[in-house]
């Protein structure tokens, strides 16, 4: 804008803009997003998973850093 005045169509457009926007709607804090519950054989599996992850970064830690590796 360089210090010039907007002109009247464009405080209009502005305007308009500004009042027209709705606000987004939220989630209830009451209703979970995900379903918490799982059965026992998904929460092993997910156990599991997460030990072969800190497993594999544990190898891949020791072979880039050229200790024992494998």
């Amino acid at each position: 804008m360089d210090g010039v005045e907007p002109s009247g169509v464009r405080r209009l457009m502005l305007t308009y803009l500004f009042l027209a926007q709705s606000p987004s709607p939220s989630p209830s804090p009451l209703e979970p997003i995900v379903d918490p519950s799982s059965d026992p054989i998904g929460q092993i599996v997910a156990i599991v998973s997460i030990a072969l992850a800190v497993a594999a970064a544990v190898i891949g830690y020791r072979i880039i850093r050229g200790g024992r590796g494998l």
